[in-house]
């Protein structure tokens, strides 16, 4: 679980509850900003359908968000409780599981109310037992409550599915490195299975990082529901962004190893050139003289299936 001191969103959502100013400056900023956006939305949607083409036919980035994905709905799930109404008057209720009531039960911590008794507008709610801030009654727009409203349904159907998730990502992980395996094997190398690791063990560190980014700007847009909302987009892109970083250092540091590159001659031209086996395999012609046909055919599962069936026969 994360404790509060180690959380700065806590924090940040304190603070935007009490700079009601401030707050009021940045919903402007805001709304310009997405006034300005809609004026270029055919272009923008042109581009977004372009990059999240890209994007599926990658699956190293799709495994990264999938991961990322698990990562931040499990967090919420062990530190929150997402509930949809309530009393009459509730239309979403947030629950921290690091604050226990005396009957050992999660405190609720946000809640978002309509209209009620003395408090005749839809407003955010704040437990003092658990944020140390009075309940300052906060006003928010209909329309605002009503995204919040939509925004936690989604999030509660997220924490009750975050097991399968977690189970999902670890699949893909393994089906990622399974090919990679695939490949060495075929290429008679190590340096595919390696990266494929690497990227995966960085992915978590990457996701980490992003939730608690998303958490922090998630709460300046809307306390409580933005904060568990950024933990999800913010562990879903922080790979995607950070896993580009990663992979070109990573790549430099193998080649300086010099893992599965070797120096050789062509021979057809004669001249020096540097195999990447993890690419080709062992080869012994340069780019400019080999074919399709000189490289390699990869292993198909079967194939591994059958030689390590009889690899098990030839020990019996």
């Amino acid at each position: 679980m994360v404790k509060d001191e180690d959380d700065p969103s806590k924090t940040l959502f304190i603070w935007v509850l009490e700079d009601q100013d401030g707050i009021s400056k940045l919903a402007e900023k805001l709304t310009e900003a997405a006034k300005n956006v809609l004026k270029d939305a055919g272009k923008y949607g042109e581009q977004a359908t372009a990059k999240i083409g890209e994007f599926v036919s990658n699956s190293t980035k799709l495994t990264e968000a999938i991961t990322g994905l698990s990562i931040g709905t499990a967090r919420n799930a062990a530190n929150y409780v997402v509930q949809v109404g309530g009393r009459s008057s509730n239309i979403l209720n947030i629950f921290d599981k690091n604050h226990i009531s005396s009957l050992g039960n999660p405190k609720w911590w946000v809640r978002f109310d309509m209209p009620h008794g003395n408090v005749p507008y839809h407003h955010i709610n704040v437990n003092k037992a658990v944020t140390g801030l009075k309940d300052p009654h906060t006003k928010i727009s209909s329309a605002t409550a009503h995204a919040a409203g939509l925004t936690g349904r989604a999030l509660q159907a997220l924490n009750k599915i975050s097991p399968a998730l977690t189970a999902l990502a670890l699949l893909d992980n393994v089906y990622q490195v399974g090919n990679n395996v695939i490949i060495d094997l075929t290429n008679g190398s190590k340096r595919n299975t390696v990266e494929a690791l690497a990227k995966i063990l960085a992915t978590y560190p990457e996701a980490t990082l992003g939730a608690k980014a998303g958490a922090s700007i998630g709460t300046t847009v809307l306390p409580g529901v933005g904060t568990l909302a950024g933990t999800v987009f913010g562990s879903v892109f922080g790979p995607c962004v950070l896993s580009d970083l990663t992979g070109v250092a990573m790549t430099s540091v193998l080649d300086q190893l010099q893992m599965d590159i070797i120096q050789k001659t062509c021979e057809k031209c004669q001249k020096d050139f540097e195999c990447r086996k993890y690419e080709t395999g062992d080869i012994n012609m340069c780019d400019g003289c080999r074919t399709d046909k000189d490289v390699t055919k990869k292993i198909t599962r079967v194939e591994i299936i059958g030689l390590v069936v009889e690899k098990i026969r030839s020990k019996l």
